[in-house]
């Protein structure tokens, strides 16, 4: 068994900046993959909670843990996950195994599967720490937010510094209407912890607090949220998550019938603000995803009122869209999945030309060319002629 602070020679409370810091001097002494695992797994909390389990199980346990850890940080779950339950044979409810596996069971979508690997814990060890925070986890991923605020928020004195239980405690607080005590949560992490990656979620939950609270301090906030993904984050696909738990938050109130107007205005600056940094493609498959989110809730029967909300939104979606089309090559499916929601919205030619910008003069032709080729040729036959396409018109042929 590895033990990474020792061998980063850190101590167990080093903070990200520390760990940092102590990789450079070990990268410039020598290179090995347990230095490459040591800072992917401590310079995430989620990760390095789960890592400090197997330092508190016996030796044993402790080796099986950190060799799944090892799997996941190698993108693959389900292989982790295997090597715990084939652990958990050897060693039946051992509590870290245990810990480790519901956590796995929440990455991969699973949260049921960890709520039953947790009750079983919770029958033995209804005090532990590790165990009540876990399933507060686990109800989140259920988006049980009344039961995950049960268990949450008795763990405050104990965990009023910890990053990720802040994170989770702010989330349940917003989705129950506790904007004042969510706000406050928020803050508080984000003073207490500033510099770690996972803070950007504290922001997200802040400036949703704050919508409900003081909608005149949502510019501020969003100008500090997008300054502090660009300095303290470094992974692209953290900030994409942040937009997700916004979107879905936007989409919920939609639901309700609540004018989010606001709310929408916030979310297209930010995304616009992190697209802006070298992530173009990630900008249009968020738009893509966002637009089939409204398609689906507009297929499960909501109230009309979202039609008009979704149109005006997706054709705002699809100029910034079409605009890189005109400059880059993308997969034609993304195309694909605009006219699919082009289509079952009933948008017509004129509307949507009318409403996308006059600046791009090619927009009334290229959606003309895609709905009458989606009609008639096969995915494959549209792909080559649009990926042609798309190179013809950058280098302006």
């Amino acid at each position: 068994m590895v033990n990474y602070y020792e061998l980063l020679n850190v101590s167990k409370d080093a903070t990200k900046e520390e760990i940092e810091l102590a990789l450079a001097r070990c990268m410039l002494l020598y290179k090995n993959f347990e230095i490459s695992h040591a800072f992917e797994i401590l310079t995430k909390e989620s990760l390095r909670k789960l890592y400090n389990y197997s330092l508190d199980a016996p030796s044993e346990a402790g080796e099986i843990v950190q060799s799944a850890l090892k799997r996941y940080v190698n993108k693959n779950a389900y292989g982790a996950m295997d090597i715990l339950k084939e652990g958990l044979k050897t060693f039946p409810e051992q509590r870290e195994l245990m810990l480790v596996l519901s956590r796995m069971y929440c990455f991969v979508g699973q949260a049921q599967e960890s709520i039953n690997v947790l009750v079983v814990l919770y029958e033995k060890h209804p005090d532990d720490i590790d165990v009540v925070f876990s399933l507060g986890y686990a109800y989140i991923c259920l988006r049980n937010y009344s039961t995950s605020y049960l268990y949450l928020r008795t763990l405050y004195k104990s965990l009023n510094k910890d990053v990720e239980y802040l994170n989770l405690y702010a989330e349940a607080c917003v989705y129950l209407g506790k904007y004042k005590k969510a706000c406050c949560i928020s803050a508080h992490n984000i003073k207490q912890n500033y510099g770690y990656s996972e803070l950007a979620y504290s922001y997200v939950y802040l400036l949703l607090a704050q919508y409900y609270i003081d909608k005149s301090t949502l510019d501020k906030t969003v100008q500090h949220f997008v300054s502090y993904m660009h300095e303290e984050v470094s992974n692209v696909s953290l900030a994409w998550d942040c937009l997700e738990k916004l979107l879905h938050y936007v989409l919920d109130r939609v639901m309700q019938n609540e004018d989010v107007s606001l709310l929408i205005e916030v979310l297209v600056k930010m995304y616009k603000a992190f697209g802006a940094n070298n992530t173009r493609a990630k900008l249009i498959l968020f738009a893509c995803d966002l637009s089939l989110e409204c398609l689906h809730m507009f297929e499960s029967g909501i109230s009309e009122k979202i039609t008009d909300l979704c149109k005006n939104y997706l054709c705002l979606l699809l100029s910034e869209i079409f605009d890189e089309l005109k400059r880059e090559t993308y997969e034609a499916k993304i195309a694909v999945n605009k006219l699919e929601i082009i289509e079952s919205y009933d948008f017509t030619h004129e509307e949507i030309v009318h409403v996308l910008p006059d600046k791009y003069p090619l927009v009334s032709e290229l959606i003309s060319d895609f709905v009458y080729d989606f009609k008639h040729l096969e995915l494959d036959g549209l792909v080559e002629k649009y990926n042609k396409f798309y190179g013809n018109a950058i280098t302006g042929e």
